[in-house]
């Protein structure tokens, strides 16, 4: 006989040593999302991947309710053919980075239908620890006022191989340099090694796409759109 269903609440308080309020808001924000009360398989519960899958899917959902609640954003019913292909490559996810970022993705597709597009999931989901913190260290230092383009920059070898990865997602571009200023009269840009000639990288139009949506800085943060549906 199949075991009955049980609250994903119960199963990850069970199994994780997550504390009770975040396992609670985690699973609450999750169902309003759906509009449906979330059921673990019972014949599953043993299973130590499905329990750690279980257990991040709430650390992420914990997380971007935080986000929806410092930004205003209230929690309503969004695209099942969003959250579900959302929610099943959220659970194979530890990395405290990579979390951070899968709840921003939320929290913006909570604010936004736009944010709701399956190339951000494909995206984030083809990244690993190491992408996401070279990718936010890119972004971070970005300086569009000065038109300097990322080139090679002053990273070790896996950060470069991180760029490679970047640049097939199409996150980066490959541009040509352009001539530059001497660096006296610049910022401090000790992070990066600039040349006026050869191949240089800076972030691709979907890269800023892509950063708005899982990493919203003061300033450009997401907010509730005028039409989104506010139904809980």
């Amino acid at each position: 006989m199949e075991a009955e269903p049980t609250t994903v609440a119960a199963v990850v308080l069970a199994i994780a040593h997550l504390a009770r309020p975040i396992v609670h808001k985690g699973c609450d924000f999750a169902e309003s999302l759906l509009g449906e009360p979330m059921k673990a398989a019972g014949g599953m519960i043993a299973d130590q991947i499905y329990g750690w899958q279980l257990t991040n899917r709430v650390k992420v959902a914990a997380r971007a309710k935080d986000l929806c609640d410092e930004k205003g954003i209230p929690p309503r019913t969004i695209a099942t053919g969003f959250l579900l292909p959302f929610f099943e490559a959220a659970g194979n996810v530890d990395d405290p980075e990579l979390q951070e970022l899968w709840a921003s993705l939320l929290a913006s597709a909570v604010a936004g239908d736009a944010s709701q597009h399956p190339l951000f999931v494909q995206t984030l989901r083809a990244m690993n620890g190491d992408d996401a913190r070279v990718f936010r260290t890119l972004v971070t230092n970005h300086i569009p006022e000065h038109q300097i383009p990322f080139i090679n920059l002053g990273l070790d070898t896996p950060a470069r191989a991180s760029v490679a990865r970047l640049l097939s997602l199409g996150l980066l571009v490959d541009k040509v340099a352009q001539p530059i200023e001497p660096l006296d009269r610049k910022p401090n840009l000790s992070f990066f090694t600039i040349q006026a000639e050869g191949s240089t990288l800076d972030i691709s139009e979907f890269g800023w796409q892509f950063t708005r949506v899982v990493m919203p800085e003061p300033g450009r943060e997401p907010q509730a759109s005028a039409g989104a549906d506010s139904t809980t």
